[in-house]
């Protein structure tokens, strides 16, 4: 009794543990997105300035696309490389 008792409040906790991260995460976003918002109200505001304030904001998003896709390639290489391992044998049949 006191065993299930106890389950049932770990997993209860570990689920509060978890809404309380994604629920910082949802909160820092949107302060992000509010002050991405404010910014490009203030180039427009400024005029010619805001071209070249949206040409930064696309160059950032396409830097930060660039280096997720390198993680992306890396963490695939890792994945490749720890199932060679695990095979014990110079390559693997499966697909990847």
């Amino acid at each position: 009794m006191f065993r299930t008792l106890y389950q049932t409040m770990q997993t209860s906790a570990k689920q509060l543990q978890r809404l309380q991260q994604v629920s910082d995460v949802l909160r820092r976003t949107f302060h992000f997105t509010t002050l991405v918002k404010r910014l490009q109200t203030q180039m427009a505001e400024l005029g010619d300035g805001a071209d070249r304030g949206r040409r930064t904001i696309q160059n950032t998003h396409e830097q930060y696309d660039s280096r997720r896709m390198k993680c992306d390639a890396r963490a695939r290489v890792g994945k490749r490389t720890r199932v060679l391992t695990r095979a014990g044998r110079g390559h693997y049949c499966g697909a990847w």
